[in-house]
């Protein structure tokens, strides 16, 4: 990882590294926690949530439902982000007729 030129002081130590960078370099900014999200977004940057990259992956065939699932189970989200990208797998399994989707 390439260390940014400036800094920023707004969260903690990894957050403010990765929002440095997408400062500089424009990159879009992948991030779980509500608060460095929403005010990375006020700052105008390009940001994508953890649960909402999970259900990329699935619909990229980079995961399996069961593992998409299991990885938005498992992070540190709100419950309203989690409850949304569940809904979203499984519309997106539905309309690949997958079996394993919950009823």
């Amino acid at each position: 990882m390439q260390d940014p030129q400036a800094r920023v002081d707004w969260f903690q130590r990894g957050e403010n590294a990765a929002i440095a960078l997408a400062i500089e370099r424009g990159y879009f900014l992948l991030i779980g926690d509500a608060s460095p999200y929403h005010f990375a977004k006020s700052q105008g940057l390009k940001v994508v949530g953890t649960t909402d990259f999970a259900v990329f992956l699935y619909d990229q065939g980079r995961l399996s439902y069961l593992a998409a699932i299991s990885t938005i189970k498992a992070l540190r989200a709100s419950e309203k982000l989690k409850r949304e990208a569940m809904i979203a797998l499984e519309i997106l399994a539905r309309a690949r007729g997958e079996e394993d989707v919950a009823t």
